[in-house]
């Protein structure tokens, strides 16, 4: 394979970017204690995004016994937190082609999996010092992009792929940088930073398959991402490829039990919600 590691990256910069929303919302939220006006501020600036808001809060999934006109009636009817929720799934939504060729998998379903992923991020964030739970929702809707940079790359080479998927002998991760230079969290770290998206999602996005050199936002992304590989596979050629980290897990102190009942939550909440979107 000639592909150099660097014309992978710069093929992923070159990419269509998703909307300036997105990194507006990514930074405000990055500071706790982000203010709700400010937040639907934001979202009126992207009319799309907007049409999209509305179009979930009046949905059946939220049941509202009046019709909401307005994101700032939105904000205060479902709450910021919920708002924010909708926003971050929406562009994600967006962002995902419908097909990724090379791995095997629709846009639709890998969105999916992202989307309990998020949930799963997001309770688990709760329960750990130091990790804002907005963040770690946002993170886990984001982490894949890599593959949307990589996707092409990977159908160049994939009986190559297939063939090492099968041998059972490496994670997936290298097996892409093995066949063509880059895996895909580096090409998604790479991505979100050309997106100006704050440096802790990066971290987490380039590092959620080696949790051990990263950040307690990147032992939450890793533990809510390969559970959610274990529920809501895509069938994608990656499924279940990677391995997952069982210090990671037991770090985080949360036994069994509950994440048992956090896991069946974040999946429940994604399946209600895919319909809407």
């Amino acid at each position: 394979m000639t592909t150099s590691t660097e014309q992978i990256l710069e093929h992923a910069r070159g990419l269509p970017s998703p909307p300036k929303v997105l990194s507006a919302l990514t930074n405000l939220i990055a500071d706790d204690d982000y203010d709700t006006s400010e937040l639907a501020r934001i979202i009126k600036t992207d009319a799309g995004l907007s049409a999209r808001l509305l179009k979930v809060a009046n949905s059946a999934f939220y049941g509202l016994a009046s019709r909401v006109g307005s994101i700032d009636r939105a904000a205060v009817m479902l709450g910021r937190e919920e708002i924010l929720r909708i926003a971050m799934a929406a562009v994600a939504a967006a962002l995902t082609p419908e097909q990724l060729r090379g791995y095997d998998v629709a846009g639709r379903g890998l969105w999916f999996k992202n989307l309990v992923t998020a949930h799963l991020a997001e309770a688990l964030a709760k329960r750990v010092e130091g990790v804002c739970p907005p963040i770690a929702f946002t993170t886990g809707l984001l982490l894949d992009v890599g593959k949307i940079g990589l996707d092409a790359f990977i159908v160049e080479e994939r009986e190559v792929v297939l063939e090492l998927v099968r041998q059972r002998e490496a994670s997936f991760d290298d097996i892409e940088r093995t066949t063509v230079g880059a895996d895909h969290a580096l090409v998604g770290s790479c991505m979100a930073s050309s997106w100006s998206l704050p440096e802790v999602v990066c971290e987490a996005i380039a590092q959620h398959h080696r949790p051990s050199s990263g950040g307690a936002l990147v032992g939450v992304i890793h533990c809510a991402d390969s559970i959610a590989m274990s529920v809501a596979a895509t069938g994608a050629i990656d499924d279940l490829a990677y391995e997952a980290s069982a210090e990671v897990l037991a770090h985080l102190g949360v036994r069994a039990t509950e994440l048992d009942l956090i896991t069946l939550r974040a999946l429940a909440r994604a399946s209600e919600q895919q319909e809407t979107y």
